[in-house]
């Protein structure tokens, strides 16, 4: 229920064992001044100051590491002639004597692509792939001739035999299901940094972990809204139908995630960096699993470009009036999912950076990764699918992105992806194109991701994708804070100027699909007034914090970097030297 109270809102929510009382901030102000004094609890803003490659100012100085050049190994620039061998040689190599700098000098590099055979791999720790600058420009370029031949097509993360896995480049880690240790003699609410666990033998600081909890209440054969615990936490309050079957049944039934040790206090109590960013009761039978993942991986100076013919529309082969199979050029896995330029799974203190990604249907992918940098990218040409798309990836910094071509889904997150910070993004063409279905939109794309941050951005709105089985399309606490809409948003006639768009319900329903979320200093270019289920006014609601909506009347800019202040000082690195665990 809701109280009117000193002109704030209190309200009093039962989850888990835990009842609140949340005390709703009347402006960005005030909510800052509240995580500030409290931090990320109860339902203050989250805390995104961990995102990125978490060692940055640690790692290891790479001008003295030892360099392969790919001429070296075989590769011809510019002869038109498949060159991913000499490539591969050349990663492999770095591989075998512990990592390196694999320098692609000047030219164009053309690799076969097709099946996995036929395209570039990293699978281990150390390795730099990086291009040549001339002129201020890449000068290094890497084109994929055939698309994936792939035909395993699944939610994710869950496999390296993917067809989109068949990427030009592809960066693999590995999992592992070892357990490290449990937490489960205690009940711990959000905000906790502390945590007892049971044996601290295998942990060591500045580690990565996984943390698995187990929905007690979801019977994978027998799924039932009625019967949720963990799901609804983390996606409350949406009201569940029986349509959202994979949500509560057979992919709610376990939720995941990757986090990293601050020090390990004693032989039973270890310190995260990241506070705990939902309840973690005893009985989700909380467990620390080791991360396997590859680390200190980097693609820098790059140019990737495909044979790819484009002409994309949304989930249609080419020719979209093709009358049979006969006449089908391109088929729609080809046109949605065939043609990717990287691909990362299981990856871990890392980082891309000055990229150049021109004529792909999928650009990006990562899954089951954390503490990423990807930073300073150009998505250009024929447009497609998907530019940047994170499934169950925690904890990515993504900066200064520039997007020129046409996705349906510009920027997608999905299935538990959590921590992510998405900061000065900004994309050419903000209108919607209604015979592709491209357009300038945040997607979450379903199996409710929670705490992201979009931030400094221009010209996007949230429209998302997503089956109606793994619907909310969001978790809790996603934040928008400073973003430009484009002056026109029209993604659907009946629901003109409306910053929360879905085609999963009705207009009235549309901003539910987006639980708890904070919207702060979000408006339109050129003066639109926009609205969140047909009201531009501030307020908080059980559904969303809403503060300086359609103002540019902000405290500042960022609130990441606001954020990674305060943690700086508050939260600093061990004095030890970092420790990333082979």
């Amino acid at each position: 229920m809701f109280i009117l109270r000193n002109c704030h809102l209190i309200f009093c929510v039962f989850l888990g064992i835990f009842q609140s009382c949340y005390v709703y901030a009347n402006s960005a102000d005030e909510l800052w001044e509240q995580y500030k004094s409290e931090g990320a609890i109860n339902s203050n803003l989250p805390d995104f100051s961990h995102a990125g490659f978490f060692l940055r100012d640690n790692q290891n100085d790479s001008a003295e590491w030892d360099v392969y050049n790919i001429l070296e190994f075989g590769a011809i620039p510019d002869d038109n002639e498949d060159d991913h061998h000499a490539i591969q040689q050349a990663i492999d190599s770095a591989s075998n004597n512990g990592g390196g700098i694999v320098f692609i000098p000047e030219g164009k590099y053309q690799i076969s692509g097709g099946a996995k055979e036929g395209t570039i791999k990293i699978s281990s720790s150390n390795i730099i792939l990086k291009g040549e600058i001339k002129d201020g420009k890449n000068a290094s370029v890497i084109y994929l001739k055939n698309p994936s031949n792939g035909q395993e097509l699944g939610l994710l993360g869950e496999s390296t035999t993917d067809l989109r896995s068949i990427a030009a480049l592809a960066i693999e880690g590995e999992a592992n299901d070892f357990v490290l240790t449990t937490f489960d003699n205690l009940d711990y609410p959000r905000g906790s940094r502390i945590i007892s666990v049971n044996d601290t033998s295998n942990i060591r600081p500045n580690q990565n972990i996984r943390i698995r909890l187990t929905d007690p209440l979801i019977d994978t054969e027998n799924p039932s809204k009625d019967n949720i615990d963990l799901v609804k936490l983390l996606t409350h309050p949406f009201d569940y139908s029986d349509e959202e079957i994979k949500t509560f049944g057979q992919y709610g039934k376990n939720v995941e995630y990757i986090t990293k040790v601050r020090r390990v206090i004693d032989d039973s109590n270890i310190e995260l960096y990241q506070p705990l960013r939902f309840d973690h009761l005893s009985r989700y039978s909380p467990t620390i699993l080791k991360f396997e993942g590859i680390s200190n991986v980097g693609v820098e100076n790059l140019t990737f470009e495909s044979a790819w013919q484009g002409q994309y529309v949304h989930h249609q082969p080419f020719p979209i009036d093709a009358v049979d199979e006969s006449s089908i050029i391109r088929t729609v896995t080809e046109q949605d999912y065939g043609w990717v330029a990287i691909w990362g799974i299981w990856i871990a203190d890392s980082w891309i950076n000055n990229v150049v990604l021109d004529n792909f249907t999928q650009n990006i992918i990562v899954s089951n990764s954390a503490f990423i940098d990807v930073q300073n990218l150009q998505l250009k040409g024929s447009g497609g699918h998907a530019g940047l798309t994170y499934s169950s990836a925690y904890n990515i910094l993504t900066t200064d992105i520039k997007f020129e071509g046409r996705y349906a889904h510009p920027v997608s997150i999905r299935a538990w992806t959590s921590g992510c910070v998405f900061s000065d993004l900004n994309i050419v063409d903000s209108a919607f194109n209604d015979f592709d279905r491209t357009g300038p939109f945040i997607d979450f794309h379903g199996l409710f991701p929670y705490e992201n941050l979009f931030e400094k951005m221009r010209g996007f709105y949230v429209h998302s994708g997503g089956d109606s089985d793994v619907m909310p399309h969001s978790g809790v606490r996603n934040t928008l804070w400073n973003i430009e809409s484009p002056e026109v948003i029209d993604r659907f006639p009946y629901a003109s100027n409306e910053l929360f768009n879905t085609a999963a319900t009705s207009r009235s329903n549309m901003y539910k699909y987006y639980p708890s979320s904070f919207v702060v200093g979000v408006y339109g270019k050129n003066n639109l007034q926009l609205k969140i289920n047909s009201s531009s006014e501030d307020r908080a609601d059980d559904f969303m914090i809403i503060n300086n909506l359609n103002s540019r009347d902000i405290p500042f800019q960022s609130l990441y970097e606001k954020q990674l202040e305060h943690s700086k000082s508050n939260f600093p690195m061990p004095p030890q030297s970092p420790i990333l665990l082979e």
